[in-house]
């Protein structure tokens, strides 16, 4: 079932290369990548938690609602320029991100839940980060595709036993066998 966590984060990693944020090409979709000082600005797209409810029974639909985040750095000659730079940037995402809210139909809705902001004081050059939280709403069938799973059996027959319930007679008053075509 990741793999939905995965296209979702590849989608927002996707969209903000190609939209042209100040971070360029330096989208990334995991928070591991080491974010060197003369790479900067740099954003880091990652899940954080996910919630599951499940939407029906028959078939299983869950609705999943994943808590991404799209961590942003930024520099500056001093403070106030590294704040301002992460404001904009911040900006920018925020724009590309919420013109989409489907994520070009990947997700049922995305939207901005909170906003982090932190200021590095022991940095070599002022750097300032930004935490963008959204909750990213999707549903999914469980199991999603029977095919691929070898311990089911595959639904070739049916066999039904119809009994009226007389007491002295145990056997079914009538049986329908139906062998089913596959395709």
């Amino acid at each position: 079932m990741s793999l939905k966590r995965k296209e979702i984060r590849h989608a927002v990693v996707d969209m903000l290369r190609r939209k042209k944020t100040d971070a360029r090409e330096r989208v990334y979709g995991n928070r591991s990548q080491n974010v060197w000082n003369e790479h900067l600005p740099a954003i880091m797209v990652y899940p954080r938690s996910e919630e599951a409810t499940e939407r029906s029974q028959a078939p299983r639909e869950i609705k999943r609602t994943l808590m991404l985040v799209v961590e942003m750095v930024c520099d500056g000659k001093n403070d106030d320029e590294a704040a301002d730079n992460l404001d904009n940037l911040a900006d920018q995402v925020e724009r590309i991100l919420g013109a989409d809210d489907t994520l070009n139909c990947t997700v049922n809705d995305i939207i901005l839940e909170s906003v982090e902001f932190e200021q590095e004081e022991e940095a070599q050059k002022p750097l300032a980060t930004s935490r963008l939280i959204y909750n990213v709403e999707f549903y999914e069938f469980v199991p999603e595709d029977r095919r691929d799973q070898k311990d089911i059996d595959d639904f070739t027959d049916v066999k039904a036993d119809w009994d009226v319930g007389t007491a002295n007679d145990p056997d079914p008053e009538a049986t329908d066998e139906i062998e089913l075509p596959q395709v």
